[in-house]
């Protein structure tokens, strides 16, 4: 962090110091005056002294004023100093964290006052305290569980009510952000990581090591590699800890540097912990100072921050508020807090399992994990396990619309459901398409109803929008085609309105009726025609072939088709469902021919002579 030296305060000093000086000057001066006044050969003593008092003040005044000129260029250009890895704040950022953790409440238990000099150690500390992991094959480590190891708060944290307390509901937070875990060490032996897995643990902090709560002796966990194996290898995210005895940042780095060499390999995504307890005869229970143990704290956690991992503090409720600087802890690093409910810390082992809705403890700082019961009974572990719910950030999801109906085709009068295929999706996860908006345009973006567009033929675009909660807008879109009725044409123009064309024909008594008949179909067929879209006009155009015209038996009467005017309806249908028709005035005019005079003569000369020479026979 960058520190900025106060001005006014160098100023301050530079007045102080000219004030001085003056006041050096004039004692000396009044004194010289008052000795002065009775000497008796003045002139000769004038001369000696003078030179002094010249040659005195040049010194003095040279001195004080290269010094105040050093101080000037301090005070007109900020000081700043490198504190990268410092584990104290400045007051300004001490103020800064006091104003993010101002309490909720006053807690039952006062915290301790740090004295001034810790104050001031922590605020203005600026000392590079950067430092690489030891050599941690030089360090006695065993590997066989040593005689004092021994986790304190499961007896020095009190159960309490829940009731007691300021609390508040988990439902503040999303049922995503609450998930369910544990944390395990040899003492839980052998465990089932299956089992464990079914019973819907979804994390376990496994203890990498410890340091013996008297003597001091560094141990790796004896099972740490097995269980860290089996977690992994169904599924269950790990996070890892060391059990701390350390009284000095030396040792602080130790443990964490043994950490990070038995993680290596290991895909551990949740945070390395610093497990640090303490109770009556432990090494940790008095001598450390709130300072030094804020420091230790965090050399640990700088430590492995600095190889790519997250830290973790753990420590029970009274440890974070009466031993360290909590403030200048939680703000750095995650928290994880040992506070047991007794609704949790039953005889009836099973039963100790917290659950979405149920109370959480409403601390000062916030906190990451809370380890809410000493006493859980998990299927798969034969002893009694720590329980604890981790509170995940707040995930945000994209917020999303999706549209998997792009287009839409309907006949003109025909309703659709243009919400299929419309889903919605809001920061949180939740599903939002019910809240989606529809508005439907026309080609020049005009806003109309659907009522009225579904009523008329034409191309329409669909707008869908969504705004999130936090105010995230997303949209999309599909067109709606509104089909028409197919389309007639007569004489190859379209036959858009109602009124009715007129046909006729001329009747050719050289051809038999039937002859005459099928002329006239074929003239029908000749003066109009049909075609559909696929869409609408203009898109892919096809040609109805069965079209039909009614009334066409009328036209034949008897045998014979005489002049008359008769109306034949022309049908269509596009095979879509939509049909149309217009109808022909049809005209057939036939004009009766006189037979040849002289052939009917001749017939009848014929006839005679027959019949005579029937009469001579």
């Amino acid at each position: 962090m960058k520190i900025k030296i106060n001005n006014n305060e160098i100023k301050t000093k530079l007045k102080k110091i000219t004030d001085n000086t003056y006041k050096f000057v004039k004692e000396k001066y009044d004194r010289l005056c008052t000795w002065y006044k009775g000497y008796e050969n003045k002139r000769a003593l004038w001369g000696a002294v003078s030179t002094w008092i010249f040659t005195f003040l040049v010194v003095i005044i040279v001195c004080r004023v290269t010094n105040a000129s050093k101080l000037t260029a301090v005070a007109n250009e900020p000081i700043m100093v490198e504190a990268e890895s410092s584990y104290e704040t400045t007051e300004r950022d001490r103020n800064t964290v006091k104003e993010e953790t101002k309490p909720k409440e006053t807690q039952t238990t006062t915290a301790a006052t740090t004295t001034a000099s810790e104050t001031q150690s922590i605020e203005e500390t600026t000392k590079k305290t950067e430092k690489e992991t030891v050599d941690v094959s030089k360090l006695s480590v065993s590997t066989t569980p040593i005689a004092d190891d021994k986790e304190a708060s499961v007896k020095r944290i009190a159960s309490i009510n829940s009731a007691d307390i300021k609390t508040i509901p988990s439902t503040n937070y999303d049922e995503n952000q609450i998930s369910y875990g544990i944390d395990i060490s040899y003492h839980q032996g052998k465990i089932d990581w299956a089992k464990v897995k079914a019973a819907g643990v979804e994390y376990a902090f496994i203890r990498v090591g410890n340091r013996g709560y008297e003597s001091g002796k560094l141990c790796k966990d004896s099972r740490f590699d097995e269980n860290v194996r089996g977690a992994l290898a169904n599924g269950i995210k790990v996070g890892v800890y060391f059990f701390s005895q350390a009284i000095t940042e030396q040792e602080a780095l130790e443990e964490a540097s043994l950490t990070l060499k038995y993680i290596s390999g290991y895909n551990i995504t949740l945070p390395v912990v610093i497990d640090w307890e303490t109770d009556k005869g432990y090494r940790t229970y008095s001598g450390l100072t709130q300072s030094k143990l804020t420091n230790i704290i965090s050399v640990f956690c700088d430590t492995v921050e600095r190889y790519g991992y997250d830290s973790m503090v753990y420590m029970c409720k009274d440890d974070y508020v009466n031993r360290i600087n909590s403030p200048v802890i939680t703000s750095k690093y995650k928290s994880w807090v040992a506070w047991y409910f007794n609704e949790y810390n039953s005889s009836n082992y099973a039963a100790n399992m917290f659950r979405y809705g149920d109370l959480l403890p409403d601390m000062t700082f916030k906190y990451y994990m809370w380890q809410y019961s000493c006493k859980g009974r998990i299927d798969g572990i034969k002893e009694l396990v720590d329980m604890n719910v981790m509170i995940l950030p707040k995930k945000v999801y994209e917020v999303k619309i999706n549209n998997t109906k792009k287009q839409f085709v309907t006949n003109v009068g025909t309703v659709l459901n243009l919400s299929e295929g419309i889903s919605a999706s809001d920061s949180s996860g939740n599903d939002a398409s019910s809240k989606v908006t529809m508005s439907v345009f026309t080609g020049n973006g005009t806003k109309i109803s659907k009522e009225n567009a579904f009523a008329k033929a034409g191309t329409y675009n669909i707008s869908y929008e969504f705004t999130d909660a936090n105010g995230t807008k997303v949209s999309t879109g599909a067109t709606l085609y509104v089909r028409d009725i197919p389309e007639i044409y007569f004489d190859n123009k379209l036959w858009s309105d109602s009124n009715k064309k007129k046909i006729t024909y001329e009747y050719d008594n050289n051809l038999s009726v039937q002859e005459n008949y099928d002329k006239i179909v074929e003239l029908l067929k000749s003066k109009v025609s049909a075609y559909y879209y696929d869409t609408i006009s203009g898109s892919a155009k096809h040609q109805i072939n069965n079209g039909t015209f009614s009334s066409l038996e009328n036209i034949i009467a008897n045998g014979d088709i005489e002049s008359k005017t008769i109306d034949i309806a022309y049908i269509v249908n596009d095979g879509k469902g939509l049909s149309n028709s217009k109808t022909i005035t049809f005209n057939i005019n036939r004009q009766k021919v006189e037979e040849d005079t002289t052939t009917k003569k001749n017939e009848e000369d014929t006839t005679t002579e027959e019949n005579h020479t029937d009469v001579l026979s």
